[in-house]
């Protein structure tokens, strides 16, 4: 799957104008913040929260809305305090995609854990293996847990990083 970045405005090679492909393609709302629950590391365990906010999401002229938002997104959960080690971060990337039976849904793709400094998302390629040829997806944002000690964690999201996927 080729990857683009951008707001899609491009006659792509199908012949879809920059209007049509606004209209086929967009995202509404959805913003991501700090989860409800508060997410947390401690000596029993990890888990990470996020809620999203109201709106809607139009891929290929499929649409979906979540006019509630959606509430504690479960990032992920472990039974053990190890998921982040101290002084590291991970950034995950959460995508709406519609899926090969035109069905919108979300996916998060956890980037490397690393020092704090050198964490960054997973890469296009990575995210675009994990998908069938024919999928399109936005991704919607980023978000950074950085554990800074044994049981502080810090929350940063980039809710401006909305690039096009859109297949070659």
């Amino acid at each position: 799957m080729g990857l683009k970045h951008g707001r899609g405005f491009d006659i792509d090679p199908k012949g879809i104008s920059p209007i049509d492909s606004f209209m086929r393609n967009r995202v509404e709302g959805m913003m991501v913040s700090d989860g409800t629950t508060d997410s947390t590391i401690t000596a029993s365990g990890t888990d990470l929260n996020l809620d999203i906010s109201p709106g809607f999401i139009i891929i290929d002229g499929k649409v979906k809305a979540y006019s509630a938002g959606v509430t504690d997104y479960d990032v992920a959960a472990d039974d053990s305090a190890g998921l982040i080690a101290d002084g590291s971060a991970i950034v995950y990337t959460l995508v709406a995609f519609v899926g090969l039976d035109d069905v919108i849904d979300l996916r998060l793709f956890a980037g490397a854990e690393a020092v704090v400094a050198d964490a960054v998302a997973v890469t296009d390629a990575v995210m675009a293996a994990s998908f069938d040829d024919r999928v399109t997806a936005y991704a919607l944002s980023w978000v950074r847990f950085h554990r800074s000690d044994t049981e502080v964690l810090t929350i940063t999201i980039d809710d401006t990083v909305r690039p096009l996927l859109i297949p070659a």
